[in-house]
């Protein structure tokens, strides 16, 4: 078997053993588990269920046993599509629209005064996980997942690195090939080096298990990597393709991890009894962009676009809580991605929460509607008719808001009204990279210069812009379009980047991304740790080594180790001259400690036998 189906072997059997220790399966949740997972740039056609050259078998069955909503809409580029989710609010009313918050040393982030569904989920009970992509903020310890609603927070701060080594290579100004990986809120020395795809689905794994063992409802929060840029894949994986193009096996091959990680994640709940209290939620972030071997097929444009290839995506409502009679259906009312905040807080308590407010809701309206019932079935009226997508104001002089450089005098956007579509340009959008099994169908791109009209349920591509033949109905989007001008918008003008502050604190943490605007954490000591010297050096504790595994845990050899006998560092296993860090979750269940990590042999810079593997130990009191 390969390192990584290894561990999912061992890894289920260790964690199962936490749950031992600790008493048994937590029993049946008074509130459902939540798991919310994000895909990054994946298409319409990037899932199985739209296009059958895809192998993506556990989103498949997800949708199958799920409800599907193919009216789905976020934004057309990452960070706010990602504030909306957690605040309830339209992207407009987001500061990271103006830029992305980019690069990543403009101090930027997600208004403190949001109360998010991870506030929201924790006051409920909730034991609450972020793990992967970030991307609201860190110049600032306050923009922080662990200081937004988290309890565990293990990932990126930034929106694109490097999936294997987990650097930066572009967007910072003045220092490269630093690494951004921060568990809380400290950086995680010694942990890069893994393919992204499998070291955050472990952690995901290892945060269902933590909320099991502490007998708390689960939210887990797992935005993923996979399929943003660069397009970088194990070979094993673009191995599973055979397409003419080498740029579509390897994005292909990373859908593919996507796949095996929401199967690990599936199989865990399962294994560890949480499934059937569980509710699960599945989509994209956008569309995937034009080229790099992404499809939005048969839908127009791409990322960065308001066509409907940028900002329709799939999304599935599943998991064994789901309500029976709504498995294998689809939905295609209007659903925006600000609805998920009243609509998941409903879904989990069983109540409406609307309205929604917090300390500047009245400032900064919340926008996302409660669709919970309409979803069910309870409610057959569509509780949304109109979807803002993008509105952007910006002064006749042409300064503030640029969305990278488009910049129009009145504002740029797109609106949504029943089956109409107003796209304000300038925005251009092609039909290219419309893959289609081992070709690609292109057609010429129509750029939308000043604006184009669009009736969705006869052309849901948006070849025909009926701008010119229904001048009524232009005329009332752009009425509808100019009123919003009259509603909140964040300032124009984006905050000057902070390279040298941003540089200075990634250099005080040994070439590791952190706020600047806080006193850097202090670095562990020399180039191999603090374990460097083996057994009785500083840093080392050899806890339990009874030999024997002890009651509720059976020894299990990996690599030829038994995980009884392992010596158990606090920070780092070092062996020749590589260092290695100690994943350490802390399970809190009153005189139990629960050690997991997950190193293979195939996954640099991981030594062989001499590494930690496991090791549960039953004689500390917390």
């Amino acid at each position: 078997a390969n390192s990584n189906e290894m561990w999912r072997g061992w890894a289920v059997v260790a964690l199962l053993s936490c749950v031992g220790l600790s008493g048994a399966l937590a029993a049946k949740a008074k509130l459902p588990h939540l798991v919310v997972i994000l895909v990054d740039d994946l298409g319409e056609s990037g899932v199985e269920f739209n296009n059958p050259y895809v192998k993506g078998p556990n989103v498949k069955a997800l949708r199958e046993e799920g409800l599907l909503l193919d009216r789905a809409y976020v934004y057309k580029f990452c960070s706010p599509t990602r504030g909306s989710l957690l605040s309830g609010r339209y992207p407009l009313r987001l500061t990271s629209m103006r830029s992305n918050i980019i690069p990543w040393s403009r101090p930027d982030g997600l208004n403190l005064g949001f109360d998010l569904l991870p506030n929201r989920l924790q006051r409920l009970g909730y034991s609450t996980h972020h793990v992967g992509k970030w991307h609201l903020g860190f110049h600032n310890e306050s923009f922080l997942p662990v200081n937004r609603g988290f309890d565990s927070f293990y990932g990126y701060l930034t929106g694109m690195q490097d999936h294997f080594s987990q650097q930066l290579n572009a967007m910072v100004g003045g220092c490269k090939k630093v690494v951004d990986l921060t568990t809380n809120s400290t950086p995680a020395f010694g942990q890069n080096g893994t393919y992204s795809g499998w070291l955050y689905a472990r952690h995901a794994q290892q945060a269902i298990a933590m909320a099991n063992d502490l007998g708390k409802p689960l939210f887990l929060n797992y935005w993923m990597q996979n399929t943003h840029a660069p397009f970088e894949v194990p070979p094993k994986y673009q191995a599973k393709y055979n397409f003419p193009d080498r740029e579509l096996n390897v994005f292909n091959g990373m859908v593919s991890v996507v796949d095996e990680a929401v199967g690990n994640i599936t199989a865990t709940l399962k294994t560890l009894g949480m499934w059937e209290d569980t509710l699960v939620l599945y989509t994209h972030d956008n569309g995937a962009p034009l080229g790099g071997g992404g499809s939005n097929y048969p839908l127009r444009g791409g990322k960065n676009s308001n066509f409907e290839g940028g900002v329709r995506v799939p999304a599935i409502v599943g998991g064994g809580a789901l309500q029976a009679d709504r498995r294998n259906k689809t939905l295609s009312s209007l659903v925006h991605v600000s609805d998920w905040l009243p609509t998941l807080l409903h879904a989990v308590t069983g109540e409406s929460q609307e309205p929604l407010s917090d300390s500047v809701s009245a400032t900064v309206p919340i926008d996302g509607l409660d669709q919970w019932n309409h979803l069910m079935g309870r409610n057959v009226t569509a509780p949304r008719t109109e979807i803002v997508l993008d509105h952007c104001l910006m002064p006749a002089d042409g300064t503030g808001c640029n969305h990278f450089g488009s910049k129009r005098a009145g504002g740029v956007g797109a609106l949504i009204v029943g089956e109409w579509k107003l796209v304000a340009g300038p925005n251009g959008g092609s039909w290219s990279n419309w893959t289609n099994g081992t070709h690609c169908e292109s057609f010429s791109p129509v750029a939308c210069a000043t604006q184009c009209l669009y009736n969705l349920t006869a052309d849901p591509g948006e070849h025909h812009d009926l701008s010119d033949a229904r001048p009524d109905v232009l005329a009332q989007m752009l009425k509808r379009f100019n009123e919003l001008h009259n509603t909140y918008h964040p300032p124009t003008a984006n905050p000057p980047a902070q390279n040298k502050e941003f540089c200075a604190a990634a250099s005080a943490r040994r070439n590791f991304v952190g706020p600047w605007s806080s006193p850097p954490p202090t670095p562990p000591p020399g180039p191999l740790g603090p374990c460097h010297g083996g057994p009785g050096a500083p840093g080392w504790q050899i806890l339990n080594n009874t030999g024997g595994g002890g009651p509720g845990f059976d020894a299990i050899p990996v690599h030829g180790l038994d995980l009884a006998s392992v010596n158990v560092c606090r920070n780092h296993c070092c062996s020749s001259n590589r260092c290695v860090s100690v994943t350490m979750h802390v399970e809190k269940t009153g005189k139990t400690m629960c050690f997991l990590n997950a190193p293979n042999s195939e996954d640099p810079p991981y030594p062989r036998t001499d590494t930690l593997m496991a090791f549960v130990n039953r004689s500390i009191t917390v």
